[in-house]
């Protein structure tokens, strides 16, 4: 066996998602183990459709395991997600590859760039740089330039190249085994104007054609496409931040500047701009816009407003706790029989056995309820609350994948 590991949201599962699957493989991967982000993202949204279609999507596609990388980390900054999700593979104790994409391609420049994030010096002049006012992927990018030179600055022009140079960063952190792999990732990339390049469309391209009514189904595989056609005849495709805005102001509202200030990346002053704009504004998108500046990014602002939703505090940035799975596909239990000799981590798909397992875990498996819950509230059609913990396990028969 040669288990691989791929990071991935699947918001929705698309074409270029199936090309690094199919890449890995070719690459000697004999197994996929997809480690993705629940029912928010790291965009600071909620995703398209709950986790467990995702899931389900993902295996009928390719991958033969699903779990899920906890909501702390998947809604974080590209470090901290990266640190959380490296962990949480790396807890199988048997995956010995981790595939990402990339828009650079070159495994070598993407260590060059992980070296230049860890230097000292790139440290101190971030630093230097964020407190003269500029945002923090600004500083990176022109401290880059001033100490290493236009090509390693270069890398972090897309957030392809910047996550897969965090992931890199964690593997060395953490003194991984798993070997990294990118592939070059193919059509349109994340900030493409076009959304489509080469008949292959970015994610949030076919998020916003989806709910928009227009045609998809060139950029899907068939099963996702499928689930994606079905969830919005159910009523389960999320309205995103506008279906959630009254409890975003309501949550916010009820909240002192103390509980701001303990809230993850709300320092030098984001915080006290969140308080106060919550108090006038109608919207989320207002509330964004008043609390942003030049210093302060719309995605930062996104991510704290949404970690106080989701009752995520500074301290919940805890190593991994455990392994949560959402769905076996056709040789998923191949990887799970290895596992279980070898995990490092407690396993299972049951939320309320991890949750009794310890109390960083409980505190894990809490957040991840309470994010399902408040995820529903966007929903169409809005489920009864407690679903994580009631939630079978989807197992992909063969009969299906076939079809």
């Amino acid at each position: 066996m040669n288990i691989c590991g791929i990071i991935a949201e699947y918001n929705p599962f698309h074409k270029g998602h199936a090309y690094l699957i199919e890449t890995a493989r070719a690459a000697s991967a004999t197994h996929i183990v997809a480690a993705m982000s629940g029912d928010f993202v790291q965009r600071a949204e909620p995703a398209v459709m709950d986790k467990f279609a995702r899931a389900r999507v993902a295996v009928s596609c390719g991958a033969d395991l699903v779990c899920e990388l906890p909501v702390q980390y998947a809604t974080a900054s590209a470090e901290r997600f990266a640190l959380g999700a490296v962990q949480t593979l790396m807890g199988f104790g048997c995956i010995d590859m981790l595939a990402f994409g990339s828009k650079s391609g070159s495994l070598k420049n993407l260590e060059q760039a992980a070296d230049v994030m860890n230097s000292p010096e790139m440290h101190s002049r971030i630093k230097t740089l964020s407190e003269g006012g500029l945002n923090y992927a600004a500083a990176r990018e022109r401290a880059a330039r001033e100490l290493f030179g236009k090509s390693a600055a270069e890398i972090f022009d897309s957030p392809d190249n910047i996550l897969a140079t965090e992931y890199i960063r964690a593997l060395k952190k953490l003194a991984c085994p798993m070997k990294p792999f990118t592939a070059e990732r193919i059509g349109a990339s994340h900030d493409d104007e076009s959304g489509v390049k080469e008949g292959v469309a970015c994610a949030s391209f076919i998020r916003e054609s989806f709910r928009a009514g227009l045609p998809v189904e060139d950029y899907l595989p068939p099963p996702s496409y499928e689930a994606l056609t079905k969830a919005r005849q159910l009523g389960e495709i999320s309205g995103g931040w506008p279906a959630l805005e009254r409890v975003l102001l309501a949550k916010l509202r009820s909240m002192s500047r103390e509980d701001f200030a303990r809230l993850p990346d709300s320092g030098g002053g984001l915080g006290d701009r969140l308080f106060r704009a919550a108090a006038g504004a109608k919207s989320a998108g207002e509330l964004f816009t008043l609390a942003k500046t030049k210093r302060y990014t719309m995605a930062r602002v996104r991510r704290v407003a949404l970690a106080a939703l989701l009752e995520i505090d500074c301290g919940d940035f805890f190593p991994a706790p455990y392994i949560r799975i959402l769905a076996v596909g056709e040789k998923g239990g191949e990887i799970l029989k290895r596992a279980k000799s070898e995990a490092t981590l407690p396993l299972s798909e049951s939320l309320k056995k991890l949750e009794d397992s310890g109390w960083d875990r409980a505190r894990s498996a809490r957040l991840s309820a309470l994010a399902s819950d408040i995820f529903s509230l966007s929903l169409p059609e809005i489920p009864p609350k407690g679903r994580d913990y009631t939630q079978k396990l989807y197992i992909l028969q063969a009969q299906e994948q076939d079809g």
